[in-house]
């Protein structure tokens, strides 16, 4: 499909017409990465479930507290084979969440979604957080 509507196929149709293949092309590309994404994809589920506001909801104090001392536990680690194993926990993490948003959705339970969608971004930040460092540490040693 992308194929048949890639800008570069419409170079000498008119005007109008490149426009409408740009908007098909982006839009086409968007809904890619909503369906690649989990996090997005729970997100887009969320809105066709008649969620207005598919952005999750606070984490309670206690999972927050949890969430920051990681971070800190992460920002200490000087190591790469200290980052990449923490890296490994953080993934399992966001699979065991990706695993049981399915049964959430199923059940209805918006309010268990919204409260997985939250973690993840968390987990997430922190997997990247973890990534640039592993960057860092690996350009260090070049």
């Amino acid at each position: 499909m992308q194929s048949k509507l890639h800008p570069d196929k419409f170079a000498q149709a008119t005007e109008h017409e490149k426009e409408i293949s740009d908007e098909h092309s982006r839009r086409l590309n968007e809904s890619y990465k909503t369906l690649s994404e989990p996090l997005l994809r729970a997100k887009y589920l969320l809105k066709i479930l008649g969620e207005t506001d598919a952005s999750g909801k606070d984490l309670d104090p206690s999972s927050l507290m949890e969430m920051m001392e990681w971070n800190e536990r992460v920002a200490e680690m000087s190591s790469s084979e200290e980052l990449t194993a923490e890296k490994d926990i953080v993934q399992k993490e966001i699979d065991e969440i990706l695993a049981g948003l399915g049964k959430l959705f199923a059940e209805k339970n918006l309010e268990g979604v919204r409260t997985e969608i939250t973690m993840l971004s968390y987990l997430y930040s922190l997997r990247s957080l973890i990534d640039k460092r592993l960057e860092k540490e690996l350009s260090m040693k070049m």
